[in-house]
């Protein structure tokens, strides 16, 4: 029989096994290129202004699956190498030399990958088309495209995944040579015992990580975070995670004595094996367990976030930008050509409003974060008197009210963040004029904007007395606004009121505002999304892989099992409460990881977060359980026969 003969008669003969780790590869590949031939895509290119923005998001993204694939079939790989021990020592015992065992398991791997990396690029250039247009959907640009294969994206992914294939295949091939004949016979029966309990440990890992939920929710402002600088990182990533471990190397051991002490249930049907079976093998799975719920929590957290901020921005553009147009006039004369403009096109004007400001050097002495305007403009501000303010308010339909004394003032700061926040009350601004200085005394904030956010000015509220005092010493400029209906559409007509105005006269559209808010979005939510899908991927096949291997190990218990008269139906209720508990400690820890994670994402943005959070953990269960039913199945299909 020749080489190749045999490699054919063994991939045939587990075909069945390797159909899931291909199948992750080809997923993995199809992803990877997706990414690839969007970055080349020149039709997609030639829809951004700048289009090295996307190109660096994908550039970026691509290198995170890269890595993250490479480990995650690196990681699969080891399994089925595991598995294959006890069959690479009989090839052994029957006097295969190690070099062509190696050259069997070097080959092999080697033509999976083939296998997978054309099926893979295959399946990712007809679906590229797809994705493409979703990403433009999701940018709520114009979906039609041509269908178009991308060498250069080819050629990428050969090249990354078959560096990613030959470093594999080169691991199976040095196995032979890593371990001792008695070593690979025994395989099985390695690390099969009851673990000891160990309070100590189970509970330092609970401390742990009630020790790094706590720093991570104090906000990042107070002593605390201030005094431990960036040890508080340290504590919260490494509690986590250390925490996590000792959880599923301790604590889980203390549960499943529990279930021992529990005779009722313990000795019911076969739950007594299957309880022995978890306790032999808890502390062997215990960095498995660790690195699934981390990973858990990362895809939650990813694709959490992402889908947060896309939910939430698509709706707040109508708040931090009320008027379609804002300028400084240079005089009635455009403003007037400009609003003929507006009422001959297809946007009906729905109202329009000159807005007196004046702008001064000053300085603020403000409790905790700097306004983020201030920060970009440091030592201006723009004063706006309280008459104006009401009339934009009701404009705006805000609703605000002020009512100010001679010097007070109120801070128009939009940021809702209840981690970076500033606290105006009992705070002061101090304004310097060229003949005189003035102090002003903040009485508050408030936390809506009636002037648009692009602005980019730092503004605050003053009375009308004082408001004409300064304007008396420094003369106002004045800011032209309109609204105009369908304004998100407004491409056109923001092209043409710019040709109308001075080459230095910054125009503020809410058009411009819009699009650079759904682009930036739809970049983030289709990198977080497919991110995301990989990594779920990849939790879904670790445990998958462990509990395969699990199954061939204890496929004799079982065998005996039935010889002794146990029914076949009971053995499957042992098999799926058994993958039940492996399954659902990590999502359970990680999901846990993840609520803590976007709770403070949730306090940064000062916004709700529970719908599109809740919308992803729901989808995230739904995908985890079919992984955990196909488990069972493949489980229950090695040793219930």
């Amino acid at each position: 029989m020749t080489l190749f003969s045999i490699i054919k008669k063994n991939m045939q003969g587990n075909f069945k096994n390797y159909l899931l780790y291909i199948a992750s590869m080809i997923f993995s590949i199809v992803i990877y290129f997706t990414f690839v031939s969007l970055r080349y895509n020149n039709h997609i290119l030639n829809l951004f202004e700048d289009d090295k923005k996307i190109k660096d998001v994908f550039d970026a993204s691509s290198a995170i699956l890269m890595i993250f694939i490479a480990v995650f079939i690196w990681y699969s790989n080891s399994f089925f190498t595991k598995k294959r021990k006890k069959e690479i020592a009989l090839y052994s015992l029957l006097g295969v030399q190690k070099r062509k065992i190696g050259a069997i398991l070097f080959y092999e791997n080697l033509i999976m990958g083939i296998i997978a990396l054309a099926i893979g690029v295959g399946i990712g250039a007809i679906l590229s088309k797809i994705f493409a247009m979703l990403l433009l959907k999701l940018m709520h640009l114009p979906t039609i495209i041509s269908f178009s294969i991308s060498m250069n994206a080819i050629i990428n992914t050969t090249f990354v995944f078959g560096v990613i294939i030959l470093i594999t295949s080169f691991h199976g091939y040095k196995i032979i040579y890593r371990f001792k004949l008695i070593e690979l016979l025994q395989t099985e029966h390695q690390n099969e015992r009851i673990p000891k309990e160990s309070l100590s440990t189970a509970l330092l890992g609970i401390i742990l990580l009630a020790t790094s939920y706590w720093v991570a929710l104090q906000p990042i402002g107070s002593s605390l975070w201030l005094s431990l600088d960036i040890w508080s990182m340290y504590i919260v990533l490494g509690g986590s995670i250390i925490g996590t471990y000792f959880i599923f190397n301790s604590f889980t051991v203390f549960l499943l004595m529990g279930l021992r002490k529990y005779k009722k249930h313990y000795y019911r049907s076969i739950n007594a094996v299957s309880v022995s079976q978890l306790l032999s093998r808890i502390q062997t799975n215990a960095k498995t367990l660790t690195v699934i719920a981390l990973l858990s929590a990362i895809t939650l957290c990813g694709i959490g976030a992402s889908y947060s901020v896309y939910y939430h921005n698509k709706t707040l553009i109508d708040k931090t930008e009320p008027f379609s147009f804002l300028y400084e006039t240079p005089g009635n004369y455009l403003d007037q050509n400009i609003e003929k403009m507006i009422k001959t096109s297809n946007h009906t004007l729905e109202g329009n409003a000159r807005i007196p400001l004046i702008k001064v050097k000053a300085e603020l002495n403000v409790k905790g974060i700097m306004p983020l305007d201030f920060s970009k403009n440091p030592g201006d501000l723009n004063l706006i008197s309280a008459s104006t303010f009401q009339s934009l308010s009701e404009m705006t339909n805000k609703n605000l009210k002020v009512s100010l004394q001679d010097k007070e003032a109120i801070a128009l700061d939009a940021n809702k963040s209840n981690t970076f926040k500033t606290e105006y009350t009992s705070s002061e601004a101090k304004l310097y004029l060229s003949n005189r200085n003035y102090n002003l005394q903040f009485v508050g904030k408030i936390q809506d904007n009636i002037i648009n956010d692009s602005l980019h000015e730092f503004t605050i509220v003053v009375s009308d007395e004082f408001f004409s005092t300064i304007a008396n010493e420094q003369k106002p400029y004045i800011l032209q606004a309109f609204k105009v209906s369908n304004d998100k559409n407004a491409k056109q007509l923001t092209a043409s009121i710019q040709t109308l105005l001075p080459n230095k006269t910054t125009l503020i559209a809410k058009y411009t505002a819009y699009r650079a808010v759904v682009e930036a979005n739809g970049l983030v939510i289709f990198a977080g999304l497919f991110l995301g899908l990989v990594f779920m991927a990849a939790t879904g096949n670790v445990i998958y892989f462990t509990q395969l291997t699990e199954a061939l190990i204890n496929k004799k218990k079982y065998t005996t099992l039935r010889t002794l008269g146990v029914s076949k139906k009971e053995i499957f209720k042992s098999v799926t409460k058994q993958v039940a508990f492996i399954f659902i400690l990590p999502v359970c820890i990680g999901g846990l990881h993840s609520i803590i994670a976007l709770r403070i994402l949730s306090n940064a943005l000062g916004m709700d977060i529970f719908i599109p959070v809740l919308t992803t953990m729901i989808v995230y269960t739904l995908i985890y359980s079919i992984y955990y039913l196909f488990t069972v199945h493949s489980y229950n299909n090695i040793v219930n026969k």
